[in-house]
């Protein structure tokens, strides 16, 4: 008995051996004899538990996007840029595109239509992103010259802001109560805006990207990837 498993251990070693040799000789060969000897059950089998597999990860990646998106408040997304130039700036030579100026553009204007002594450009730009809406406010002040209640009143409403169309507020940054604010929505519903003050340190206003509050249907949005 010991001399017959011997034996056929010793054959079956030789057919490994030579199986291995014809693999590292011809694998194309070997591949086509492997899948020739499925059944056509045997392949529906493996692709389902494929997918199976594949729906589960899928399933398992989402939830872990979920739970993720929940532990953040606010984020710092680069979708916007600001840049501030002097009035006497030619941005045509910088952004030969379509510019969408409040209240116009300076070059254009004629005599009768005042600019603020210390007004400036103030560009608004999106990164590859598009803003459908984005909406200018005002300070309002009452007839005592106090600051109305609610403070901000809606002037001016630009639809479709691109970064080759990127909108020139001509306006004066103040020190005290910023006189100018815009508000706009961006991808998964997020909302911001910004006060345009002057600051008092180092008046630089060219900086990229906005920090943003993230709501709860915000952060079901960006988990669920619904722009």
């Amino acid at each position: 008995m010991l001399m017959a498993l011997l034996n056929a251990s010793g054959e079956i070693l030789k057919a490994a051996d030579s199986v291995g040799q014809e693999i590292s000789t011809n694998p194309l060969w070997t591949l086509e004899r492997f899948f020739s000897r499925l059944s056509g059950a045997q392949i529906w089998e493996g692709c389902e538990t494929f997918l199976s597999l594949m729906g589960l990860l899928s399933f398992g990646m989402m939830i872990f996007r979920f739970i993720w998106s929940f532990r953040r408040k606010t984020e710092w997304i680069d979708n916007i840029r600001f840049e501030e130039y002097p009035l006497e700036e030619d941005l045509n030579t910088k952004y030969p595109y379509f510019i969408h100026y409040y209240p116009d553009d300076p070059d254009d204007m004629d005599e009768s239509m005042e600019i603020s002594e210390g007004a400036t450009k103030n560009l608004v730009i999106p990164q590859n992103t598009i803003f459908r809406n984005m909406v200018l406010y005002k300070l309002k002040k009452d007839d005592s010259g106090e600051i109305a209640d609610p403070p901000y009143e809606k002037i001016c409403e630009f639809k479709n802001i691109t970064p080759l169309s990127p909108i020139c507020l001509v306006i004066e940054r103040t020190h005290a109560e910023p006189t100018y604010m815009i508000e706009w929505e961006g991808d998964y519903g997020i909302r911001a805006r910004y006060f345009f003050g002057c600051d008092m340190y180092d008046e630089q206003h060219n900086f990229t990207g906005y920090r943003y509050e993230m709501g709860m249907w915000q952060r079901i949005r960006i988990a669920l990837d619904i722009k």
